[in-house]
């Protein structure tokens, strides 16, 4: 080989290396995070600054002992799903894992013998035991309910932890001395102090929230179904949560995507929790969760009125069940 030749091959080799060991050192960790205080993330640190006000409603909503970190669950659910003109109650299995690679899942339906998989090597339906990548526009619609699942159990376990949320900011918001009428059946402005308003789709709703506390944060511990707009660094969110007054639980949620402080409705889900039960070693988990999205037909828009999906937990499975491993979510393993 000519020389010349031999030493541009090698200088292309050693360049596609180099991209490549790139690219793997990009994607073995999420990039690190910093709270507004400068200072790095951890579970339940609060940035230095925060008002004396805010951090008193949060030591009640994180009241209690620490317990071991939840990070995986074996569990069973009933579950409600609601779309425009259809109904849908099933028996569910999640398996779930949060996981820096993460999250996986492996969720399973009674009377159907299948099994959505999302794993390390991608997403999976399996079916009589053959497992099927969910490649293509065919597979569209299942790879979205598999982010719905990760979602709802991505909920279930940062609402069981609280005191384990990763704060980027944290602030106490107070309702706004007067409230505004209806705008419409369907839509009910329930004002605060200092930031957008709430507009939900019933008058329950917005009775509920004015009945509760309201803390407004950011952290990277919330998941949407999806984002609309340019992701933020490290996929933060914000998450105003409405607490119980006299038990200091979370009853109600609004996520959505952390831009300058505004409520972003187009990618913003409705979180209600009615109910929370002793599961396990005692931890306080949620035993109903509902989840609801924006109903873009509305102006201004609101969140559906019925339409979402409702969890139920039932009593059989595990937390942290110690076989489920990043192996564990590939089929076939």
């Amino acid at each position: 080989m000519n020389p010349a030749h031999a030493h541009s091959t090698l200088m292309l080799l050693a360049l596609f290396a180099a991209q490549g060991q790139a690219q793997d050192e990009e994607s073995q960790d999420p990039p690190a995070l910093v709270a507004v205080d400068g200072k790095p993330i951890a579970p339940g640190r609060i940035p230095e600054g925060t008002r004396p006000e805010a951090q008193v409603l949060w030591h009640k909503l994180t009241s209690g002992d620490r317990k071991p970190a939840i990070h995986s669950f074996d569990l069973s659910f009933e579950a409600q799903i609601r779309q425009p003109g259809k109904f849908n109650e099933i028996q569910a299995t999640i398996r779930f894992l949060q996981h820096p690679r993460g999250p996986f899942l492996d969720a399973s339906f009674a009377r159907e013998d299948r099994r959505s998989v999302r794993g390390p090597r991608g997403d999976f339906l399996v079916e009589e035991g053959e497992a099927q990548p969910m490649v293509g526009l065919d597979f569209e619609e299942d790879r979205r309910s598999l982010d719905r699942w990760c979602a709802l159990s991505s909920h279930f376990i940062t609402l069981s932890q609280p005191e384990r949320i990763r704060l980027i900011s944290l602030d106490q918001r107070a309702l706004s001395a007067e409230q505004p009428e209806p705008l419409s059946v369907n839509q009910h402005v329930v004002r605060f102090e200092g930031t957008d308003p709430l507009v939900l789709p019933s008058a329950q709703l917005a009775q509920q929230a004015r009945g509760l506390e309201w803390l407004d944060l950011q952290s990277p511990d919330f998941r949407l179904y999806e984002t609309r707009l340019a992701r933020a660094k490290g996929n933060v969110q914000r998450a105003l949560l409405g607490l119980d007054p006299a038990t200091g639980e979370v009853r109600m949620a609004m996520l959505s995507e952390a831009v300058r402080g505004a409520i972003v409705l187009e990618s913003a889900l409705l979180i209600l929790v009615p109910r929370y039960q002793d599961f396990a070693d005692k931890t306080r988990v949620p035993a109903q969760l509902e989840v609801r999205e924006v109903d873009p037909r509305t102006s201004p828009w609101t969140f559906e009125a019925r339409s979402g999906t409702t969890i139920y937990l039932k009593s059989d499975g595990r937390l942290n069940p110690p076989d489920l491993s990043p192996a564990a979510f590939i089929p076939g393993k």
